[in-house]
């Protein structure tokens, strides 16, 4: 799984488009409806072809076909958890990788 972590207005959706682009059969999860609409509407603007997306409740929910998507591609991931979250923080966060990579708050504007 490749994580992709920048600060605001960096690129990070623009790769995640290119990256459904370039992969059929998979997908972008988006946190709401509005960033599902806007990231199609940047696709469309960029020339690329990608499914519409989804929202990160469709997912949870399993609101879409099995077996519809191979890859499902995560926009904004924190922003889809503190939803869930509600009022509570989320505070911290563990991924399995083959790489050990720690990640402080005040790194997170920086590209790795």
């Amino acid at each position: 799984m490749e994580c992709i972590i920048s600060g605001r207005r960096s690129g990070r959706t623009t790769k995640m488009i290119e990256m459904c682009a370039e992969h059929p059969g998979s997908v972008i999860v988006a946190p709401n409806q509005r960033a599902a609409e806007s990231i199609f509407h940047m696709a469309v603007m960029m020339g690329k072809q990608i499914p519409f997306p989804m929202t990160f409740n469709h997912f949870a929910f399993r609101c879409y076909t099995k077996g519809q998507y191979k890859e499902y591609l995560f926009d904004d991931l924190d922003r889809s958890l503190q939803l869930m979250a509600g009022s509570g923080r989320v505070a911290a966060a563990t991924m399995e990788s083959e790489e050990s990579i720690w990640i402080r708050e005040q790194l997170m504007s920086c590209s790795i």
